[in-house]
């Protein structure tokens, strides 16, 4: 009963209803048990009643919701088969369209290919044309409507000039008739006077300081593929000129050669006037080495030249290379002609290289290479030069002592009749030491530390060897040893330096004990020989100075004998 009075529509109630009325009707009605049945039985009915007439409303209800839910279903798929006949309908514009922008693609292309073969055509034509006006040798003489043939003639118009000869110097070389050879001759001359115009055009604007003008010109010089004298030009012009005014070529060419001072230009008697020789030599170098002003001017020049390249080439493929010939032909200049002369120079080029060239030619790999090529291969030129150089030093000091000696060495120099009347060194040990201190001062002046200690090692050798070979020319006794003695001394002053190496000092130590061979008696002598620098000597050189001992003939045998006990004392302290 509930479920149904709750399923029944509510009406509210009508305000001109009696409600007392009706509850006195409804309790005169419920008098009685019956009557309340009855009355509760005929409003059941009437529910009942009701809730059917809702029960159909809602179904009717029902119905037209399906049915008007058809139909929005049925207006749903007209629009859905509309949007996707417009979709498809965009997609095939879409293909169409894309169809026609390739279309208008080719189009395009066709088009500037047409262009750019209606203007090969015109500009074939044109150039055609000036050639033919250049075959005319008349032409020259009349006024041409062709505006190539104007500009090619003109001489305001330079840089376009040059453009249009080369063109038509390639144009020319497809053109085998013999027709027009005439004008193939006149177009090698204008190119010929073009380029010629472009090269003076550069020095001139180059000698008034204007880079932009120098930049013009070089730009229609590499555009005309004529990189290479661009180059020429540049470096040349400037480069040469400014060095050869700065760098002192007279005092170069004053500097005699190496073999101006040779051993075969040597006389018997031209120890002195070789020593004068080597003076000349050594002022001639000492002036340039004390201008320091010629260096940094020379740096200046090179370095200004190389600013300017940067400037008037910045952003050609010619920088690099212009840099890289700079940089070589300052080298080969200042290297081969200074730094010849002046060997404490030669760390000059790589500071100018470190500072300048590098960050220059940093991008530039292959350019940097070459710069570091060049200037390693003038080191190394150098440095060949230079060791060759003391070689030969180091021969013409031999022959001239080998002079000296022999020229003013007598035969009884170390013989008591001689020696004894003297207490100071011999003429010839005087002779050499004259000429030889000058030069050893020379050395520790010109050569340095290491290289200077050599040299010496190795003129001091030479002696040696010489001198003991001149040695073997005399006879001693024991007051020639003393005579010795005093020579070896003079000698071993005569090589005196601020640092004397200790393998010079070895060397007159040997030459010492040399000469106390020829005063010791001669059973002394094994024993000074084992324990002294002689038995560094070889055994044939020891016996040939032992025989020039004034006793050898009559103590042959004990001096054969001891030198061979201390060859055995050797031998076994050597095991």
């Amino acid at each position: 009963m509930v479920d149904e009075l709750l399923t029944s529509t509510w009406e509210p109630i009508d305000p001109t209803f009696d409600t007392r009325s009706s509850l006195a009707s409804f309790t005169q009605q419920t008098s009685s048990l019956n009557a309340l049945q009855s009355v509760l039985a005929e409003s059941i009915d009437r529910l009942v009643q009701h809730r059917k007439v809702v029960s159909n409303r809602i179904a009717e209800l029902e119905q037209d919701s399906r049915r008007v839910s058809s139909k929005f279903q049925d207006g749903l798929v007209k629009p859905d088969m509309l949007l996707n006949d417009i979709c498809a309908q965009m997609e095939d514009l879409e293909e169409r369209f894309t169809k026609v922008s390739s279309s208008a693609v080719m189009i395009g292309d066709k088009l500037s290919s047409l262009d750019i073969e209606r203007s090969r055509v015109l500009e074939t034509d044109e150039l055609m044309e000036a050639l033919l006006a250049l075959n005319d040798p008349s032409s020259k003489l009349t006024k041409s409507s062709n505006r190539l043939f104007n500009t090619l003639h003109d001489p305001n118009q330079l840089h376009e000039a040059s453009r249009i000869i080369k063109k038509m110097s390639e144009f020319s070389t497809e053109l085998s008739s013999p027709t027009i050879a005439f004008a193939v001759t006149e177009i090698e001359r204008l190119s010929q006077t073009t380029e010629n115009n472009l090269l003076t055009e550069f020095s001139n604007e180059q000698e008034k300081g204007n880079l932009m003008g120098m930049r013009r010109c070089a730009e229609s010089l590499i555009e005309y593929n004529d990189k290479e004298k661009v180059a020429d030009r540049y470096v040349w012009n400037v480069m040469c000129d400014r060095l050869a005014n700065v760098f002192p070529s007279i005092a170069c060419d004053s500097i005699p050669s190496t073999t101006s001072i040779s051993s075969s230009n040597l006389e018997k008697d031209g120890c002195i006037a070789q020593l004068e020789a080597s003076l000349v030599f050594f002022e001639s170098l000492r002036g340039l080495a004390e201008d320091e002003g010629v260096p940094a001017r020379y740096g200046e020049v090179m370095d200004e030249a190389i600013d300017r390249c940067d400037i008037v080439l910045k952003g050609s493929e010619l920088r690099g290379e212009l840099i890289t010939k700079v940089f070589t032909s300052f080298v080969a200049s200042f290297g081969d002609e200074y730094l010849g002369a002046l060997l404490k120079r030669i760390n000059f080029l790589d500071e100018q290289f470190d500072s300048f060239i590098s960050p220059l030619q940093e991008s530039l790999p292959t350019e940097l290479t070459i710069c570091q090529e060049s200037k390693q291969k003038c080191l190394n030129k150098l440095e060949s030069l230079i060791a060759a150089g003391l070689q030969q030093v180091l021969t013409v000091i031999e022959k001239a002592i080998s002079q000296i000696l022999t020229a003013h060495q007598g035969k009884g120099d170390f013989l008591g009749s001689q020696a004894s009347m003297s207490l100071s060194s011999s003429k010839a040990c005087q002779k050499c030491t004259e000429y030889l201190q000058p030069l050893v001062t020379l050395i520790c002046r010109v050569l340095i530390e290491e290289n200077c200690d050599r040299f010496l090692v190795a003129l001091a050798r030479s002696f040696k060897d010489l001198y003991l070979q001149h040695l073997r020319k005399f006879r001693f006794d024991p007051d020639g040893a003393c005579m010795l003695l005093r020579d070896v001394s003079e000698y071993r002053q005569a090589f005196c330096s601020p640092s004397t190496p200790a393998a010079v000092d070895d060397i007159f130590d040997l030459l010492h004990e040399v000469a106390n061979v020829f005063a010791l008696p001669p059973e002394n002598l094994g024993g000074f020989v084992r324990e002294g620098k002689l038995a560094t000597l070889n055994k044939q050189t020891l016996h040939h100075i032992v025989k020039r001992r004034w006793d050898y003939k009559t103590n042959a045998d004990k001096l054969t004998a001891s030198l061979k006990d201390a060859k055995e004392a050797k031998d076994e302290k050597s095991t």
